[in-house]
């Protein structure tokens, strides 16, 4: 759960720089991102407490018994909450809330390279971020959705399906792999698609400041655009080094 609500924010992030950029500064701070990540973390172990119930363990015979996970004897627990609180909270309103400011993002995208004439290097890096946009809700749609269907199979049979059908086994196990590959993925595609996302991890590994690091931008002319920035005592910065 804490990873689709990441996702979320980060949607939420982007959605504020690119359609309200005079308001990303006051809602985009360090302070409300850690008041927010705080908020996801206890949202996340509150709404899962109860998974901590489902099944007990006989320490002294190595067994494993089931307890409010048994849908027979707790019918109620197994179609409210694994079943429509599952689908719900993990999967449809994260999904629908990425797509629906996704789509706006890349609207205003579009939009704003109708009413202006953009450099180059700007449609690139505007055409970089909706692909990348795009591809992230493809992916929250593919290995998401694969485990709602599960889901809403289990709620059919009214048990669950995987421990008495070899089929559905074996697409639970594929449906676990989903879910895994996607929680890796997005750190993937922001190394691939962001360059400030690269210079930062880039920063990171090697223990230098972000400011130290040298961006380097292509013209129509395909000629070097170098920019040694660095922090004056003022607070501003200066760019040096055309070539």
């Amino acid at each position: 759960m804490i990873s689709q609500y990441i996702i979320v924010l980060i949607a939420v992030e982007r959605w504020f720089a690119v359609c309200r950029p005079l308001q990303v500064q006051v809602w985009c701070t360090l302070k409300n991102t850690i008041k927010a990540m705080g908020f996801i973390i206890a949202f996340a172990v509150i709404f899962n407490a109860p998974r901590f119930l489902e099944f007990s363990a006989d320490l002294s015979t190595g067994t494993v018994k089931m307890g409010l996970s048994h849908s027979a004897n707790n019918r109620w627990y197994f179609v409210l909450y694994y079943g429509i609180r599952s689908i719900i909270f993990d999967t449809l309103i994260p999904f629908v809330v990425i797509s629906v400011i996704n789509i706006q993002v890349i609207k205003q995208l579009k939009k704003s390279n109708e009413e202006r004439k953009m450099l180059t290097t700007q449609q690139q890096k505007d055409k970089k971020t909706t692909t990348m946009l795009l591809v992230m809700v493809i992916l929250y749609a593919i290995c998401h959705m694969f485990n709602t269907s599960l889901k809403f199979v289990n709620l059919v049979f009214k048990t669950y399906a995987q421990f008495q059908f070899t089929l559905i086994r074996i697409l639970h196990h594929v449906s676990n792999v989903l879910l895994v590959t996607y929680s890796m993925s997005t750190f993937f595609i922001y190394l691939i698609f962001s360059v400030k996302y690269r210079q930062v991890i880039a920063s990171m590994v090697s223990c230098r400041k972000l400011d130290s690091f040298t961006f380097v931008s292509r013209g129509h002319s395909n000629s070097k655009l170098r920019l040694a920035v660095g922090k004056m005592s003022s607070g501003s910065y200066t760019a040096i080094k055309v070539l």
